[in-house]
């Protein structure tokens, strides 16, 4: 009996440090890559790259592609939230959205 107890409890723990990591995995092509979210003011939109200045006051350049999934009309001043991982060493956007 008590061995299934402490089984029960050391699977919850395992579980609970499993989806630990999940809220900051996303999926890219099938694969689960780490990510981080960055939220801020949008300051200026290039060919392939968005500037974002965050809560800090730091501006953080966003690498996008054709892979990026744009949340509709994003513009120039809008506050945005950007998901993104460091692939190649840069900040690529997997999504940006306008929040409110």
């Amino acid at each position: 009996m008590m061995a299934k107890v402490v089984g029960v409890l050391f699977c919850g723990a395992v579980l609970c440090f499993g989806l630990s990591n999940t809220a900051q995995a996303d999926e890219v092509g099938g694969a689960r890559v780490e990510g981080k979210t960055i939220e801020g003011n949008l300051v200026q939109i290039g060919y392939e790259f968005y500037v974002v200045k965050d809560k800090e006051g730091k501006e953080v350049r966003l690498r996008t592609d054709k892979t990026t999934q744009m949340g509709g009309q994003i513009r120039k001043g809008d506050r945005v939230e950007a998901k993104v991982t460091e692939r190649n060493r840069e900040n690529h956007a997997l999504s940006i959205r306008q929040i409110p």
